[in-house]
């Protein structure tokens, strides 16, 4: 497999995979007009409302991650980045993902597979006692821990291959 396959493989799933999950956005939303008109109109809160959407929009968001990555959407600050010249630029993101970026996700992927595990063991519920989406959202955890490495990695080998090259992959 060269290294244009991989990360085309990478940017691939990673494409689907956001694709398939932005769309809970939108039931979450739903959810969250349902429970201001029933609470605010007819005075009838639920208590399940609220965490469900907490939860569902937590699964949203963690396995989005890799499709912003891919996109280049995440939150920077160019203050002194813009100024540089590509290959420093491309030094700087390798140093990042190799200081910063992976040893993180080594550990959220570690410490996400221990909650998941134990969450599925422990038969995990929320405060209101629904049984299915807490395991659901931690079994999630090390899944998204893994696509963010994987896109990070696909990410990584495309600024170390400019650094090194001088042209993009």
């Amino acid at each position: 497999m060269t290294l244009q396959t991989f990360v085309k493989y990478c940017d691939g799933l990673t494409a689907w995979v956001g694709n398939k999950f932005m769309w809970v956005a939108i039931p979450v939303a739903g959810l969250i007009f349902y429970e201001v008109i029933s609470r605010r109109v007819f005075n009838n809160p639920h208590m399940w409302a609220l965490d469900t959407a907490t939860l569902c929009y937590a699964i949203h968001f963690m396995m989005v991650g890799g499709f912003g990555l891919l996109y280049n959407a995440h939150v920077n600050i160019d203050t002194v980045y813009m100024y540089l010249s590509p290959r420093v630029k491309a030094a700087f993101d390798v140093a990042g993902y190799l200081l910063l970026f992976f040893p993180f996700f080594l550990v959220f992927l570690y410490a996400g597979f221990d909650l998941a595990v134990e969450s599925i063991q422990m038969g995990d519920r929320t405060v209101t006692g629904q049984p299915v989406i807490v395991p659901v959202m931690k079994t999630l955890m090390p899944v998204s821990a893994s696509l963010m490495l994987l896109q990070g990695l696909a990410q990584f080998v495309r600024r170390l291959h400019f650094l090194i090259r001088g042209r993009e992959l």
